[in-house]
């Protein structure tokens, strides 16, 4: 006797690429306290989400991205790891880091002291990169 699991019925949708066992994405639904944009790398604090930024220290180091733009005060749906498609001008194979402007990734890592590295993931095609966090550190 086969067993047929369906997903939906357990609260998880399949999505490709990341997730658990089941395909499901691994996401948080939070409060935006600052606009951001399609495609943002963010960073979840007790205030809600936000935009990540290098210059911001590890108060402010990436834990995710959004797909969709999503205004302040509005609900954003953080994905933790996986896909994100909603970038643009990447080179396929590239590493990105998390840049000093605010909700960015770059290929060139900071090199400024007191902002930190870390690494975002790495460009899948010219509009996508593979998500998966990483410990910050500090420049000196």
């Amino acid at each position: 006797m086969g067993v047929t699991l369906n997903s939906a019925a357990l609260g998880q949708s399949p999505v490709s690429g990341g997730g658990d066992f089941y395909g499901a994405a691994d996401t948080v639904s939070l409060t935006a306290t600052e606009s951001l944009a399609a495609g943002a790398w963010v960073n979840i604090y007790s205030g809600g989400v936000r935009n990540a930024d290098a210059s911001g220290g590890n108060a402010k180091a990436c834990d995710g991205f959004v797909l969709e733009a999503v205004s302040s005060g509005g609900s954003a749906l953080v994905y933790k790891e996986g896909s994100n498609t909603q970038l643009s001008g990447l080179t396929l194979g590239a590493e990105l880091y998390l840049s000093a402007t605010p909700g960015v990734a770059t290929s060139t890592p900071p090199s400024t002291a007191t902002h930190i590295v870390q690494r975002v993931g790495k460009a899948t095609g010219t509009t996508s990169a593979y998500f998966e966090r990483s410990a910050p550190v500090v420049l000196a």
